[in-house]
Parts: C-alpha cells; structure tokens; sequence
C-alpha cells in the first residue's frame, strides 16, 4: 500500500518502517490458531480503561435476553 488517497495523516499513522499497522486485535490460542476479535479503532474509552466494542456486545447480549433484548450492537463515533 502507497497510503491514503489525498489523507497523509491517516497513511503515517497506518505505514510505519515499512509495516501496515491495521489496528486488528487477537490473540493466539494454545494450538497456534490466531482469532481476530475486534479494531482497536472501535475501543470505548472509559476513564483510564479501553473497553473493546466486542465485550460491550457480548455483555449486553448475555444480559438483554431476558429483558427481551433480541440483538445489541455497539458502535460510535470518533
């Protein structure tokens, strides 16, 4: 990737000593398996703690359903 089409700010944020830095979090399992599990452009900043909008979702959806909440999603803006 060159960069950002007319956006340099965002292209020497992403383009660092030749690496693309795309913001993906994840982790690697025990059996070597990697799992994308959210951006870390997409963290909700609370305090001094980042809370990733994947825990939101999965909190509300594990507390909604009995309260009649048939499907959450978290999104903002930055």
């Amino acid at each position: 990737m060159k960069g950002y089409y007319k956006n340099p700010q965002a292209t020497s944020e992403a383009l660092k000593s030749g690496w693309l830095y795309t913001g993906d979090l994840g982790y690697l399992d025990g059996d070597g398996f990697l799992y994308f599990v959210d951006r870390k452009k997409d963290m909700v900043k609370r305090g001094d703690e980042n809370i990733s909008s994947e825990e939101v979702e999965r909190v509300l959806n594990s507390h909604g359903r009995s309260e009649g909440l048939h499907r959450a999603e978290a999104a903002g803006n930055a």
